[in-house]
């Protein structure tokens, strides 16, 4: 994954930490994004497009584990600053959560408005 991330210029990612560790390093980024399927009604695709819109381009994204992150933790991450948001209403495998929310970041959230069903 890391070298995978090395031969793209657009993100970076850091080397695993803890969860509690993971939750302070929130104030280094200018915003932080949690995937959480409790959240039910912010999404992700216009929550990134609005961070983008005022600059706010250093995000960090949290995905939980199989079973998802429990609401002790989520309010953890909330209360160092983090925002929850839904990828909609299936829920993922955390590793696909990881890919479908990374590519949603990286892209500004735009390319979303196409898969839409308004």
């Amino acid at each position: 994954m890391m070298s995978a991330s090395e031969s793209s210029a657009a993100s970076a990612v850091v080397d695993p930490v803890g969860f509690e560790e993971a939750a302070q390093r929130i104030r280094d980024y200018d915003a932080a994004i949690v995937l959480w399927e409790d959240q039910g009604e912010r999404l992700l695709a216009p929550t990134v497009r609005a961070l983008f819109e005022t600059r706010e381009s250093h995000v960090a994204l949290f995905v939980g584990p199989e079973g998802g992150l429990s609401a002790e933790e989520v309010a953890l991450l909330e209360a160092a600053g983090a925002v929850t948001v839904t990828l909609g209403p299936s829920i993922l495998r955390t590793e696909t959560a990881a890919v479908v929310g990374t590519a949603i970041a990286v892209s500004g959230g735009y390319e979303m408005d196409a898969l839409r069903d308004d």
